[in-house]
Order: C-alpha cells, then sequence, then structure tokens
C-alpha cells in the first residue's frame, strides 16, 4: 500500500481541524464550568 505524503496530509487536515476545535470548545467550556472564568 503505498500512500503518498500530499494524500495523506489533504485528508488528515481536516480531522486535525475536528480535534483542535473540538478541544478549544472543550477547554473553554471546562473553565467556564469549573472556574466560573468566561473565556470569551
Amino acid at each position: 500500500m503505498n500512500i503518498s505524503l500530499r494524500a495523506a496530509s489533504s485528508t488528515s487536515m481536516p480531522v486535525y481541524a475536528i480535534v483542535v476545535a473540538n478541544f478549544a470548545r472543550s477547554c473553554t467550556k471546562y473553565f467556564r464550568d469549573v472556574f466560573n472564568y468566561d473565556m470569551t
């Protein structure tokens, strides 16, 4: 199975974007709920 680096990175970039967005949303919710700190 020969996959080029360009093909692998182009398909995984949306996945990385979703992971980062969910992580940021979770951190915002955590700080708001636990520390009563509004980051917005």
